[in-house]
């Protein structure tokens, strides 16, 4: 589908404030997340403001709030509520690459080519700069959350991923300011840039995409034990990304997208066995150049998104790997709305109004799909 530069479709959402839902209003909000991924992007909202490529976009956990990161030296959180009206304007003195929420909402995260990781209070719908950590030596290339709230990761040229554990919350009167982080623990990544992390559901094993050797590094977060090194990619990866049920990991190379199926699963987070891929499949070839530069798994885990240098964002079944012997998953729609390569996608989290997914790339736009 191709939006003309006029174009701008609305969704309007109603927020019910009840105690209890009538099976009517449950059977709506059931139906706006069983979705036909056919047809999916027929609407969408088209979010100018950054003058450089948008490298990173991160929805709010309320999924009230959007948030994108921007070689203009800027971070802009848009408002849902407000047909994605511009609500802050964060600024850094370099290139900010990475940008990442945390689970309550209460934080905001930013990475920049100025090697510094910047925490942003939430408050209110203001964004104040509370702490900047600067153990890093050169570009931070990607943040990222933990799900349970108690760490933080960032990795980038510097060839290594440092995690800070949260040391606490200070109470300042009746609020509870923002998080207070302790010195960094270091996980030596060898002689290889880090493009993209990603925690795993548990918080327990993050993984990292290495831009040389063409490898996905896991590794035991509090430990700093390197678990499995899932190889056979074709270049170097920049994306990777975790399943919700954390039985996958896709990762993203120069020209296509491999699905790894963990044989342990979630088991292995309770048994310590060795973890070891069973399936590696390719589950197709973007058009043009090819490279995958961003990747997203919806709320389900029914559907990837793929940000691409052809332009497009494709979003695959991942469920059809184990009904097609080829290896191949289908391709179930493709995007059609950026004018240049696609560096970010982010599907908006689950239960909060309709199915979105957010994309940005070398144009300088943010697209919200629905």
């Amino acid at each position: 589908m191709a939006l003309s530069s006029s174009e701008v479709d609305v969704a309007i959402g109603i927020v019910f404030r009840v105690t209890r839902l009538p099976w009517t209003l449950c059977k709506i909000v059931r139906d706006c997340w069983e979705i036909d991924w056919r047809s999916f992007g027929s609407k969408a909202y088209r979010l100018r403001g950054h003058t450089g490529t948008v490298y990173s976009v991160a929805w709010s956990p309320n999924g009230m709030y959007l948030a994108s990161a921007s070689e203009d030296r800027t971070v802009r959180v848009w408002n849902v509520a407000k047909k994605f009206k511009t609500l802050a304007v964060l600024r850094h003195s370099h290139p900010v690459n990475a940008v990442s929420w945390s689970p309550d909402g209460r934080s905001l995260v930013t990475g920049s080519s100025d090697n510094s990781v910047n925490i942003w209070r939430v408050s209110e719908e203001f964004f104040t700069l509370s702490q900047r950590l600067q153990e890093h030596s050169r570009n931070v290339r990607s943040v990222s959350w933990s799900p349970d709230g108690s760490a933080l990761a960032a990795g980038g040229k510097e060839e290594c991923v440092k995690i800070w554990g949260v040391r606490g919350e200070e109470q300042v009167g009746s609020e509870v300011s923002t998080y207070d982080f302790g010195m960094a623990r270091t996980i030596h990544a060898s002689a290889s840039s880090l493009w993209s992390i990603t925690w795993s559901p548990c918080s327990r094993f993050i993984a990292a995409g290495s831009w040389a050797g063409g490898s996905v590094k896991i590794w035991e977060a509090l430990s700093g034990k390197l678990v499995n090194d899932l190889r056979g990619h074709s270049s170097f990866v920049c994306s990777v990304a975790w399943s919700r049920d954390g039985k996958h990991m896709a990762s993203g190379t120069c020209d296509s997208v491999c699905l790894w199926a963990l044989k342990c699963g979630v088991n292995f987070e309770q048994t310590h066995q060795p973890w070891n891929p069973f399936a590696s499949r390719n589950i197709g070839k973007c058009q043009g150049t090819g490279v995958v530069w961003a990747l997203s798994w919806a709320e389900d885990d029914s559907a990837i998104a793929v940000g691409s240098s052809d332009t497009f964002v494709h979003l695959f079944d991942p469920k059809g790997l184990d009904s097609n012997p080829s290896g191949f998953l289908e391709e179930l729609r493709k995007l059609e709305g950026h004018v240049g390569v696609v560096r970010s996608v982010a599907f908006s989290p689950r239960g909060q109004g309709p199915r979105r997914l957010a994309s940005g790339g070398d144009d300088s736009l943010v697209l919200v799909w629905q």
